[in-house]
């Protein structure tokens, strides 16, 4: 269970998870739909020819169940995140963001505080976390992403 907390927080503050969702988003736009089946065409389906490509890319978005639950994640990540305050949010980004992870005893350092005290209140954010509306089995384990962004 603390590992899966650990991965969501991981993704969702390496910006894995916001990637993730711009990539998926940028392969549906780019595939090629099937086009005008109407061989003939009238002057109207040529003129609603770009309106209907946009709204098929937006159809293919939103009924795409692994772009809702990547959004779903990022949302439901970013509203815990507001109900944090400034020094835990800044503990989770010193320990979750890979481009400037610390060790604990750096980490220690740059809050002021103990190691054991930086532990104590990782673990009742991960508990905040689990026993919030936010976190989820769906969230978790439904529609992983496997690819590298």
């Amino acid at each position: 269970m603390a590992d899966e907390v650990d991965r969501l927080f991981s993704e969702f503050f390496t910006g894995l998870t916001e990637r993730q969702l711009a990539y998926l988003k940028w392969e549906i736009r780019q595939r090629v739909g099937n086009g005008d089946e109407n061989i003939g065409g009238s002057r109207g389906s040529r003129r609603n020819g770009q309106r209907d490509l946009v709204e098929g890319n937006l159809i293919r978005e939103e009924s795409n169940p692994l772009i809702q639950s990547l959004e779903r994640k990022q949302r439901s990540m970013t509203d815990f995140c507001l109900t944090l305050d400034e020094g835990s949010l800044s503990l989770l980004h010193y320990r979750y963001d890979k481009r400037n992870c610390y060790p604990w005893y750096e980490v220690a350092n740059r809050m002021c505080k103990s190691e054991r005290q930086c532990k104590r209140q990782m673990h009742n954010i991960k508990q905040m976390f689990k026993q919030s509306v936010w976190y989820t089995r769906e969230l978790v384990t439904k529609y992983t992403y496997s690819r590298n962004v």
